[in-house]
């Protein structure tokens, strides 16, 4: 059973959100033939992150969450900078979909 996964690390080297595949195939035969590839597409809104560098540690491993073989592991895979951020308060900022304020007249 593959796990296809990834971290977005601060400066500092935190970890500050990522994910795997393991809860979409864990109820699947994701068995992969020797010589065949096998993709992951992770889509989802980035948050807003402070400015800064940040880079993407990449991981691929075989088994469950609690109980895996490490295949590949591949820190600092990608980096990418933030010039500038509008928020100022945590370590991200969660893109807000709507906000809806009401008053009882």
């Amino acid at each position: 059973m593959p796990i296809i996964g990834f971290y977005i690390k601060d400066r500092l080297g935190q970890n500050l959100f990522g994910d795997t595949t393991f809860l979409t195939l864990k109820d699947q035969d994701a068995t992969i033939k020797p010589g065949k590839d096998m993709v992951a597409n992770f889509t989802f809104q980035l948050p807003y992150l402070h400015a800064g560098d940040f880079s993407v540690t990449v991981a691929i491993a075989e088994g469950t969450e609690a109980d895996h073989i490490q295949h590949h592991w591949i820190d600092d895979a990608m980096f990418l900078s933030v010039p500038t951020s509008h928020f100022s308060h945590g370590l991200m900022g969660v893109p807000m979909l709507d906000i809806k304020v009401e008053t009882n007249r």
